[in-house]
């Protein structure tokens, strides 16, 4: 998985004009990933918080300066492009699928 969390870092192949407010989230939002994909990297310190039978485990670690994190290691039925979509073109529908997350922009 991490290797497919490596191609969303790299830089889009096709020029495509952005104001200076995209361009700000544009960045913001590469810091997020860069952050996120170097905590999943990182393997020391992660709890176990459940084991299901499915195999699907739930880990979680406290990062300074972030707080309680979680990871979810398990088998999706789903293929990177789907993911993708769902994750970073449709995020704006989240929270129709994530409970936790009321509104997303």
């Amino acid at each position: 998985m991490t290797f497919y969390l490596h191609k969303l870092l790299a830089e889009p192949k096709t020029e495509v004009a952005v104001s200076e407010d995209q361009l700000f989230y544009i960045q913001h939002g590469k810091e997020a990933l860069r952050k996120a994909v170097s905590m999943l990297e990182d393997r020391e310190g992660w709890k176990v918080e459940i084991k299901e039978n499915n195999g699907d485990v739930i880990c979680s670690k406290v990062i300074p300066g972030t707080g309680k994190v979680f990871r979810l290691e398990a088998v999706l039925e789903a293929s990177v492009d789907d993911l993708y979509d769902l994750l970073f073109v449709r995020v704006e529908e989240m929270h129709q699928w994530n409970p936790s997350v009321q509104h997303i922009k």
